[in-house]
């Protein structure tokens, strides 16, 4: 029988014989149960379940969710609080998830301005964007001229004539 089996045995007994003092006695022996216990405990360090990031998974999170994510909804889809998550972004990719995101909406404002179809002011809608002047102080950060003179130059590559 192990030590910790007849330590149980031991303590059960002495309950059930109600001797003077049982309680204490009782108490010393599950004392003495917990420090065999804790000897007998392989106390190796476990390994560290640090979460997995992938650039891929983060890029693919944003192509589909670029128009309405924000950092705490991608924290939570990553299983992450959202201070770690942005920490981890910046620390993997370089960029912080904020330029992630506006770099996916800039990509998708181009393409959409390709299509005559489509105005300015949906496309603003349709990249996530809630105010004209914020859309274009980003989008001339960012392409260094205004969507205006952006789509003239791509419908004169594709020689469409709107006039």
């Amino acid at each position: 029988m192990s030590r910790s089996a007849q330590i149980m045995k031991k303590i059960i007994d002495e309950y059930l014989n109600q001797d003077l003092f049982v309680e204490n006695m009782v108490l010393a022996e599950l004392s003495i149960l917990f420090v065999a216990a804790l000897r007998n405990k392989d106390f190796e360090k476990a390994p560290t379940s640090a979460p997995k990031f992938a650039q891929t998974a983060l890029e693919q999170y944003i192509d589909e969710n670029f128009a309405d994510v924000t950092l705490n909804e991608a924290a939570k889809h990553f299983g992450l609080n959202p201070n770690y998550f942005s920490t981890l972004v910046k620390q993997k990719t370089g960029k912080s998830f904020v330029e992630h995101v506006d770099e996916r909406r800039m990509q998708e404002a181009r393409n959409l301005l390709a299509r005559p179809d489509i105005s300015v002011k949906e496309i603003i809608t349709r990249v996530g964007y809630n105010g004209k002047s914020f859309f274009y102080k980003k989008f001339g950060e960012y392409y260094h001229e205004t969507p205006v003179q952006m789509r003239a130059e791509l419908f004169r590559q594709a020689n469409i004539n709107l006039k």
